[in-house]
C-alpha cells in the first residue's frame, strides 16, 4: 500500500503553531530550545546534589549552571514577548498583465432571473447564438453568471485554457449541467467545464459545497489543487477566481492563495476587467 503524503495544510498549521510558541524558527530560537533543554537537565542534577548533600557541597560550577538556567528563563520570556509583538509581513503584487492560465477555478452563483430566459433560448437555439469571446455578446448578460463568463472569456484569448473547475454550492450544484449546456452553445473550443466533485474523485463534493462553512471550502479547494498537481499542472497554471460565491468563499480562496506562487483573480464590478493578485504573507517579521 502506497504511503499517503501528509496533508500540507496540517504541516503548515504545525509550523504556525511552532512560531506562536517560540516566535519563529530562526537560529536564535533553535539555540534557545537546545540551551533550555541542556540547562533543565543540568539544573536537575544541581538540585539533586543540593537535596542529598546539602548546600555546603555545591561548588562554583553548580552556581554557574544555576546562573545560566536563570538567564535562559529570562531569555525565554524575552522571546515570548517578541513573538506576541511580531507584525506580519504582507507582500502584495498586483499584476498589470494577467497571465492566461490553463486551469481556472471558480465558484458558481445562480444565473439570476434577468438571464434565465436568455440562457434557455441560447441553449435551445431559438435565438441567434453569439460567441463568448465577443464583448458585445457578453454584455447581454446582467445576472450572476456575467462575471463567470467574463472570467472564462479572458483566458480563452490565448488558447491556453483547458479546464474550468466549478465549485458549486449545495444550492447551485444542479445548475452545473445548465452551465455546461450554455458553454457548449456559445463556445466552440475544447475547454471542459468540470464540477469539483468529478475532478477530485471525492464523492463528498458531488452535491456541492456549503458556502458558509470555511472548513468544507478549504477541504474542497485542497482536493482540487491536489488532483490538478497529480495531473501535471504547475502552480502558475492555475488561477482561482474569487468574484462569485459568498464572502466566505472569497476569504478561504484568498487565504489558500497565499501559498508561494499561487494567484487569484477578481472581476471588477465597474468595468468588468480582470485583476490578478499574487499575495504572500510571512506570519512573523523577524
Amino acid at each position: 500500500m502506497a504511503r499517503q503524503r501528509p496533508d500540507p495544510i496540517v504541516y503548515q498549521q504545525f509550523q504556525i503553531g511552532l512560531k506562536h510558541l517560540f516566535g519563529g524558527y530562526q537560529l536564535c530560537v533553535i539555540c534557545f530550545v537546545i540551551l533550555a533543554l541542556i540547562c533543565l537537565n543540568l539544573s536537575g542534577n544541581v538540585f539533586w546534589v543540593c537535596l542529598t548533600d546539602g548546600l555546603s557541597s555545591l561548588k562554583w560550577i553548580h552556581f554557574a549552571i544555576l546562573l545560566v538556567f536563570a538567564a535562559t528563563i529570562i531569555l525565554g520570556f524575552f522571546l515570548a514577548r517578541r513573538a506576541g509583538e511580531a507584525v506580519g509581513n504582507l507582500s502584495v503584487l498586483e499584476l498589470e498583465q494577467v497571465a492566461r492560465c490553463r486551469v481556472l477555478i471558480a465558484f458558481l452563483s445562480f444565473p439570476g432571473e434577468k438571464d434565465t430566459k436568455l440562457i434557455s433560448d441560447l441553449i435551445s437555439g431559438s435565438v441567434p447564438r453569439g460567441k463568448l469571446t465577443n464583448l458585445q455578446f457578453r454584455e447581454k448578460f446582467s445576472g450572476g453568471w456575467r462575471m463567470l463568463l467574463e472570467a472564462i472569456a479572458y483566458h480563452l484569448n490565448e488558447n491556453r485554457l483547458e479546464k474550468v473547475v466549478i465549485l458549486p454550492s449545495t444550492k447551485t450544484f444542479e445548475e452545473v449541467d445548465q452551465l455546461k449546456a450554455l458553454y457548449s452553445a456559445i463556445s466552440d473550443d475544447s475547454v471542459k467545464i468540470i464540477p469539483a466533485g468529478d475532478l477530485s474523485g471525492n464523492s463528498t463534493w458531488v452535491n456541492g459545497v456549503n458556502y458558509e462553512k470555511a472548513t468544507e471550502l478549504r477541504n474542497c479547494l485542497h482536493d482540487v489543487y491536489n488532483q490538478l498537481r497529480k495531473e501535471g499542472y504547475m502552480t502558475e497554471d492555475i488561477i482561482v477566481d474569487i468574484t462569485s460565491g459568498q464572502k466566505v468563499c472569497s476569504s478561504v480562496a484568498t487565504a489558500m492563495s497565499l501559498a508561494a506562487g499561487r494567484q487569484f483573480q477578481y472581476i471588477s464590478t465597474h468595468d468588468y476587467k480582470v485583476k490578478t493578485f499574487n499575495i504572500s504573507y510571512q506570519p512573523d517579521a523577524y
